[in-house]
């Protein structure tokens, strides 16, 4: 149980260094010494959140950290900046908060398509 714990530690751990990179389930895995479905079966079991889902979240959470302090930036760069294309961003920002990016964050540039 300990063990498993610290394997999802250094994995959280490797996602946050690498958050704003391309992060595959496999290079997680890797990371910990393990194939990328034994990884992700253990890690599901053990956080109740599929990898790929907390990856995914976890990104979605620094983008809109990155919208608040990175005023300069545009709304374009910081989702591309976290591996989306403008309109996914959009897509993805809205579906994640219930809100467009734009509209929670004030006078931010529109996204460009």
């Amino acid at each position: 149980m300990i063990i498993k714990k610290s394997l999802i530690n250094k994995s959280i751990e490797y996602i946050l260094q690498h958050i704003d990179e391309e992060i595959s389930i496999e290079d997680v895995a890797n990371y910990c010494n393990f194939s990328k479905y034994h990884f992700s079966r253990m890690f599901k079991a053990e956080t109740g959140i599929s990898l790929y889902s907390f990856i995914k979240r976890v990104k979605m959470d620094q983008s809109a950290v990155s919208l608040k302090v990175e005023k300069d930036k545009t709304i374009t760069d910081i989702g591309i900046n976290y591996g989306y294309s403008s309109s996914n961003y959009s897509s993805a920002f809205s579906k994640q908060y219930s809100i467009c990016p734009k509209g929670s964050y004030g006078n931010r540039e529109e996204i460009s398509y």
